[in-house]
């Protein structure tokens, strides 16, 4: 797995929690954080419950001794750095900007065999008409997207991942509908119904609020699945893109 978007933000904090597997590179503001062979969970599970406290930690608080011989992490900071295979690394900042598109990443993002990406933060439009190919020749490997980012990809990548790559990407407004179920539900709702007992409620009954949490999540969870299933289906039996067929199904 890869990321954009640490440990310091609600989404990369989450991601981290969540996640099933090694996350081998993650870039966010702090810098560039790789280890091939997975970063130590505890250390990123400590930085993503460190969202809660003030400061936030992001990727440039990851402690350098929990990185493999293989691992680096080049700050996002102006100036030299080397990375473990000796290549030189003339400026952070530099680095740090053109790490998903660069020709020379290939050569150490390879070893870890990245198939998952979860953009959890990142510019609108950092993969774009124009550096889409570049993205997708140093990511050979990817064989899944999951936009937890909205507008990191524009649709011209989408479309050019969708009919020159086996890639599965799912969009932002299929990925990220769980955060419109739980401000409907969670806020929007329980204020029209409860009026000005919701605070009474919702704040002051402890066990009320974990209650209404419990069902929001496994809410999201149910048509997070069927969504999928869905799309999945339709994306078989039509051949229609996956980021078009999650369009219409938000329409």
């Amino acid at each position: 797995v890869m990321m954009t978007g640490g440990p310091d933000g609600d989404l990369g904090a989450n991601q981290i929690l969540a996640a099933d597997g090694r996350i081998c590179l993650i870039v966010d503001g702090g810098s560039v954080l790789f280890d091939p062979g997975g970063l130590d969970r505890s250390a990123l599970v400590q930085l993503a419950l460190a969202r809660h406290t003030r400061p936030r930690l992001n990727s440039a608080a990851f402690p350098a001794d929990r990185l493999g011989l293989r691992g680096f992490r080049v700050l996002r900071v102006p100036g030299p750095a080397r990375l473990p295979d000796g290549a030189a690394v003339d400026d952070g900042a530099c680095f740090h900007r053109n790490v998903l598109t660069d020709p020379a990443t290939r050569a150490w993002v390879e070893a870890a065999r990245v198939e998952v990406f979860v953009p959890c933060g990142g510019l609108k439009d950092t993969i774009n008409a124009s550096n889409v190919r570049a993205f997708l020749d140093v990511f050979r490997e990817l064989r899944v997207i999951i936009e937890g980012a909205n507008v990191f990809f524009d649709d011209t990548a989408r479309q050019v991942i969708a009919e020159q790559t086996g890639i599965l990407q799912v969009r932002d407004s299929t990925a990220n509908k769980g955060g419109v179920t739980s401000s409907s539900l969670a806020e929007v709702l329980p204020a029209f119904l409860l009026g000005d007992a919701c605070e009474q409620v919702l704040v002051d009954d402890p066990r009320a609020r974990c209650e209404l949490v419990k069902a929001v999540v496994e809410l999201i969870g149910r048509n997070a699945a069927l969504e999928t299933d869905m799309l999945l289906q339709l994306h078989a039996s039509t051949g229609t893109p996956l980021y078009v067929l999650s369009q219409q199904t938000s329409e």
